[in-house]
């Protein structure tokens, strides 16, 4: 199956006024890993993807997601090894931005 990530060039444009550029190329990744559509996603999966979709290390993209904390995504919650990360709608980052 092919999944395409569609980028708005207005939002696109206040990412990079911002200075948040990568952190929001991470959520467009992360809602298209969202398969079950909760806007709720493993941390793992998240840095699988990050690791071989991007070339990042696991310590920039954590980075990263601090960074991200109430823009993108809520604080990563769960146990150690199984945490998860809530991802904010789109009309909170159209909002925010």
């Amino acid at each position: 199956m092919n999944k395409f990530i569609i980028i708005n060039p207005e939002l696109a444009s206040s990412t990079l006024k911002h200075k948040e550029e990568d952190v929001f190329v991470i959520w467009l990744i992360c809602k298209n890993i969202d398969l079950k559509g909760n806007g709720i996603i493993d941390l793992k999966e998240l840095l699988n993807i990050a690791s071989i979709c991007l070339g990042l290390k696991s310590t920039f993209v954590y980075t990263k997601i601090e960074k991200g904390i109430d823009k993108y995504w809520r604080k990563p919650f769960g146990k150690n090894g199984s945490k998860k990360i809530a991802l904010l709608y789109i009309n909170k980052v159209i909002e925010r931005l």
